[in-house]
């Protein structure tokens, strides 16, 4: 009975020394290097035990470091190639977004530029209004007329449309800035 008890309590002891530590190291990765080196230790160490007949001692320790310094090459190697992947995903992001912004303000340009804008007409004398009745009405609806703002772009492009789909492959002239006319 005493032997039970002591093989159970020292079974206790030993599962919770050793399952704490795994626990608070739960999260954290290795490194691709770390991961390339222990791999290479392991390989290496174990093939040179077995290569080296006389001495497997020394030669597991030969084949470790051999092994080990392979490893830590590969994985540093690892690293940078997924390194240089998120760099070139991080700039062709960005790049992205700045065709989407200059989309964008491509398309507030022209809804601007499409948006009417009111015409104020210069103020008459009340004496010039009263005693010419048709010049009063005339100004009134020159004063009401709305034209759409022009740059200077769309007046030498007159045959030219903006292109408020530009860069939507599923519209026609995705690819120019300005929609043609059909004559």
């Amino acid at each position: 009975m005493k032997k039970v008890l002591s093989i159970s309590v020292l079974v206790l002891v030993i599962t919770s020394v050793l399952v704490q530590p795994a626990t608070a190291q739960f999260g954290r990765r290795w490194s691709p290097q770390a991961k390339g080196t222990a791999i290479g230790v392991g390989v290496g160490g174990a093939a040179g035990a077995i290569i080296n007949k006389r001495n497997r001692v020394v030669g597991g320790i030969i084949g470790g470091v051999a092994g080990g310094a392979a490893g830590y090459a590969i994985g540093k190697g690892v690293d940078n190639r997924r390194k240089t992947a998120a760099r070139i995903a991080a700039a062709e992001r960005q790049a992205a977004e700045a065709r989407r912004e200059a989309a964008l303000a491509r398309r507030e340009a022209a809804a601007a530029a499409n948006r009417p804008v009111t015409v104020a007409a210069k103020s008459e004398p009340a004496v010039a209004r009263a005693a010419a009745p048709a010049v009063a009405a005339s100004t009134v609806t020159t004063a009401a007329y709305t034209t759409p703002v022009t740059s200077a772009a769309y007046t030498t492009n007159a045959l030219f449309l903006p292109n408020d789909s530009y860069g939507d492959q599923n519209t026609p002239y995705p690819t120019s800035e300005y929609r043609r006319k059909s004559w």
